[in-house]
């Protein structure tokens, strides 16, 4: 059976204003916006897999997200910073401040997805059964950071920089509101499975969230 391509994210409750105005930054920056209008933090690099194996390790790390994240005293993660990644598409993205819940919760994973049947591959690194992550792949795998622009144009990549710092008084914080097996394909990025959702609604935090944008 041919290989697959899948990437697990978190979505954030869009009816706060901070989080509407990201959206409208990415409207004008993001060169991915219409694979996904929604606005998605992946959790770990994209991975390959058979499409037979993709119901049992999505049960996997549903029990994953569960055991670590269901008593969480927080579904709120806070960008402390803005950072540039230079790819074949040049990328700016805001960095959160770290979350000892969320980043054990992607270590395992990660291990589970391998042993599923998984292949990582980031920069030159692969990280599959068989064949561990080395240590330059280990220094970027599980480094979160929000995408929030996209591009060839390196010009209108450094103004996005620019625009960024002025528009995002950081820090920024978003409300957590499920975590989603996606699958990539040409032109779009459609949802295969929610594998967690957060219990707080999405009122709680919102007046502390706007005030992001002060």
């Amino acid at each position: 059976m041919a290989m697959r391509q899948f990437f697990i994210g978190a979505t954030f409750y869009p009816n706060h204003l901070v989080t509407q105005r990201i959206d409208a930054f990415r409207q004008r920056y993001d060169s991915k916006y219409t694979h996904a209008s929604e606005l998605i933090m992946s959790l770990l690099p994209p991975f390959q897999m058979r499409a037979d194996n993709y119901s049992e390790a999505a049960a996997l790390c549903e029990d994953i997200m569960d055991t670590h994240l269901r008593n969480s005293e927080s579904d709120v993660i806070e960008f402390t910073s803005v950072d540039f990644h230079a790819s074949d598409r040049g990328t700016v993205l805001l960095r959160p401040a770290p979350m000892d819940d969320l980043f054990h919760c992607c270590e395992e994973m990660a291990q589970a997805l391998v042993d599923s049947g998984a292949h990582f591959r980031l920069g030159k690194g692969t990280y599959q059964a068989g064949r561990p992550m080395g240590q330059d792949m280990a220094r970027d795998f599980f480094r979160l950071g929000l995408p929030v622009a996209r591009g060839h144009d390196i010009m209108a990549v450094h103004e996005a920089i620019a625009q960024a710092v002025e528009d995002f008084r950081l820090p920024v914080r978003l409300q957590f509101q499920d975590i989603t097996w996606f699958e990539k394909l040409p032109g779009h990025w459609p949802k295969r499975r929610r594998i967690f959702t957060f219990a707080q609604g999405p009122t709680v935090f919102a007046r502390e969230l706007d005030g992001s944008l002060k």
